[in-house]
């Protein structure tokens, strides 16, 4: 492989900075070269989170340039949007549908956009989308279940050693 980048954008509570690191991880016990970083500011308000991982024999910075990533993992509508200038034609977009208003939509009294508004702005990048129902879901699939279909370089077994690792550090 010679490089793969991936952005995971969302807001504060969501799991952006836990799923790089699990994601991270797991290319490292795959014996990978990886580079994680993130920027979440007013995460614990509720704010953006935006994390990097970039695997290759050459990767020396976690910062993917813009219309460079491989995926974009959004946790949320409006954050992957935000986030789409890292996407180009090839980039695979996988956005949960769960839409937190950030907070200036609150302040300033305005409605959330709609989904087919949002989507038709992201595929100006991409029309490679895929959207999951995330909101009152029940059941969790395999951390990996998607991984190797979609040419995520982290195997299923390892992805998995490493949610249970997390969960157990990270849980009181």
């Amino acid at each position: 492989m010679k490089e793969f980048n991936l952005v995971l954008a969302g807001v504060g509570g969501q799991g952006v900075l836990l799923a790089a690191e699990i994601l991270g991880t797991a290319a490292v016990k795959e014996g990978l070269n990886v580079r994680v970083g993130e920027i979440h500011g007013m995460a614990q308000r509720g704010g953006a989170t935006v994390s990097t991982v970039r695997i290759g024999e050459k990767v020396f910075s976690p910062f993917v340039l813009n219309g460079q990533a491989n995926f974009i993992l959004g946790f949320e509508p409006l954050e992957t949007l935000r986030n789409i200038k890292y996407a180009s034609e090839k980039t695979l977009v996988i956005m949960g549908d769960e839409k937190i208003p950030p907070p200036e939509l609150t302040l300033k009294n305005m409605d959330y956009p709609q989904m087919k508004e949002i989507l038709k702005k992201i595929k100006r990048f991409s029309k490679n989308i895929t959207l999951v129902e995330t909101y009152g879901r029940r059941e969790n699939p395999p951390a990996g279940a998607h991984s190797e279909k979609h040419g995520l370089p982290a195997n299923e077994r390892n992805l998995e050693k490493d949610k249970a690792l997390f969960q157990k550090h990270y849980t009181c």
